[in-house]
């Protein structure tokens, strides 16, 4: 995955947290559990005008102001912070606002400990509320594999899956049916790296002062992310996760569906949709509903059904393999051909890449429909010579005649065979497939569970009897519960 790529997913995700989770911005003081003793006391409105004046001096001010609260000031701690000029003006202001705004200037903190406010260097305000907790994210860091490698039907893949079967004894070579097949590896869609994950928490989790503040800290090792930090820390990084396996995590469900109906039928679909062959999630049961039923026409060829990530591209294939001699080659010393085998496949493939919208009301998929269908398998005959000076003193000389006529069959001497005759000693056939071929590229943004209507296939289906009637192809696609 590239830097660009990671580093789009930490403004995304950081996008997403920031809507949904309550992060606090980057400021001095304490959570409000530990505030609330002193929560009228600090929460009180007061003018504030400060203007280059020192942080011990600002700090008696609002303890002034604080009916009877004491602020204590770590003197060793804050040496060099206590003359730091400090400005700041308000009309309206809580105690509490203004020693997060004064503190946070003069690079200290403050926390309330016994009923007191203490303040202190950031350092030690945390240092007393600093744990550690672990986390399983081995889910949210997994790689999730694009599978660039659908199979290709055409008779360029069949041709280029042959051996030669005669002499060596190798047998039929078998068409590659490894969906994940590809002559480029599987590339890394979704998911993040260690690395990221930190990155984004970092960058969200605001708060937390990750560098700032000696003792605390995040990393990922072996799928396990370890955050020392305090207990709202601790709460904002559970929320990130939370939020970000939900978006994360989320499943699509699609389907494909071969289907015979009859042309009126379609007709009726498409009238309802304005001629659309989008089909919202109801009408997508109407439509299927239809082709099932057998007295008005329809049947369903065949369904293919996964299951994947969002954004992960996946292929489904179904086929069946046709065997056939492609080429034959003279045995060198040897009366005879080396026949190469080579296998034809007929099926479909679909090449499916999912994206699901932000509030999960669409779906966007990148459809790419592969179907291929023999016709036929037509025959080429050839001779099959042999040197003269491998045949015996008498041989059978076959000579091809008409097609549909059995060839003429004749015993020769050796020492009468003419130039021409010498080398025929047979005849050898090789065999060439006849396909149709329908391809889909589309792009389409369906409802959360409506489909898209696919025609064009019926005269690749001339096997299966059709009367006024055609067949289509319909992909639905939903999120998985």
């Amino acid at each position: 995955m590239t830097k660009v790529t990671r580093l789009s997913w930490v403004a995304i995700v950081s996008l997403l947290v920031l809507n949904t989770v309550p992060l606090q911005h980057a400021q001095a003081g304490p959570p409000d559990e530990r505030v609330e003793p002193l929560k009228d006391k600090l929460g009180k409105l007061i003018k504030v005008e400060f203007l280059d004046t020192p942080l011990e001096r600002v700090i008696e001010s609002l303890e002034r102001e604080a009916d009877g609260v004491t602020f204590v000031l770590d003197r060793n701690g804050l040496a060099g912070s206590l003359k730091v000029p400090v400005s700041l003006r308000a009309e309206k202001m809580s105690i509490r606002r203004a020693l997060d705004w004064v503190t946070v200037g003069a690079a200290a903190d403050w926390d309330v400990r016994d009923g007191l406010v203490y303040i202190t260097t950031p350092d030690e305000a945390i240092r007393p509320y600093i744990k550690l907790q672990v986390y399983d994210v081995r889910s949210l860091i997994a790689r999730i594999p694009q599978f660039v490698g659908a199979p290709q039907f055409d008779l360029n893949s069949a041709l280029s899956n042959t051996s030669s079967g005669g002499s060596a004894g190798q047998g039929v070579a078998q068409a590659s049916t490894d969906l994940f097949a590809d002559d480029s590896p599987d590339v890394d869609v979704s998911g993040i790296t260690s690395e990221d994950l930190v990155e984004i928490i970092e960058a969200s989790v605001r708060r937390g002062k990750w560098h700032e503040i000696d003792g605390v800290s995040v990393n990922v090792r072996n799928g396990i992310l370890t955050v020392v930090h305090t207990d709202d820390i601790q709460d904002q990084v559970k929320a990130l996760l939370e939020q970000y396996q939900k978006a994360y995590g989320k499943m699509v469900s699609l389907e494909a569906h071969f289907l015979v109906v009859k042309r009126e039928k379609l007709e009726e679909h498409l009238a309802k949709t304005k001629g659309s062959a989008l089909l919202a999630p109801d009408a997508v049961e109407a439509f299927l509903k239809t082709a099932r039923a057998e007295q008005a026409g329809g049947r369903v060829l065949g369904v293919a059904r996964t299951t994947c990530f969002n954004a992960q591209r996946v292929n489904l294939s179904a086929s069946s393999d046709e065997s056939f001699v492609s080429d034959l080659e003279p045995i060198p010393g040897a009366a005879g051909m080396d026949p190469t085998v080579s296998v034809s496949k007929n099926g479909v493939v679909l090449d499916i890449e999912p994206a699901v919208s932000f509030d999960d009301s669409s779906i966007t998929i990148v459809l790419r429909s592969h179907v291929v269908l023999g016709r036929s398998m037509s025959s080429h005959r050839l001779p099959v010579v042999t040197p003269p000076d491998m045949l015996k003193e008498h041989y059978r000389v076959q000579t091809p005649t008409e097609k549909g006529k059995a060839d003429k069959v004749t015993t020769r001497d050796k020492t009468r065979i003419t130039a021409a005759e010498s080398a025929l000693v047979g005849i050898a056939e090789v065999q060439l497939p006849k396909q149709d071929t329908v391809n889909y590229k589309t792009t389409v943004r369906l409802a959360n569970g409506g489909g898209v209507i696919l025609s064009g296939f019926t005269s690749q289906f001339e096997q299966v009897e059709l009367k006024d009637a055609e067949v289509v192809l319909l992909v639905r696609a939903a999120t998985a519960k």
